[in-house]
């Protein structure tokens, strides 16, 4: 997933890895395996990294 835009909060990228994640916790010991993404131990929440764009007016916003 690296370099890809995760597009809305409810678009489709982020409803499948919430699909997955609620299959990972619904049946463990049959994990999804999706690359870029990383499952917290504690809790097996699903982390990834993405980078977040500016946007006007948003708190360290360079456009002003």
């Amino acid at each position: 997933m690296p370099g890809e835009s995760t597009g809305a909060p409810d678009g489709p990228l982020l409803r499948y890895l919430r699909a997955l994640e609620a299959f990972d916790r619904a049946f463990p010991g049959f994990h999804s395996e999706a690359h870029g993404v990383t499952v917290a131990p504690e809790n097996g929440d699903y982390l990834i990294e993405c980078v977040r764009t500016a946007h006007e007016g948003a708190p360290g916003s360079a456009v002003q």
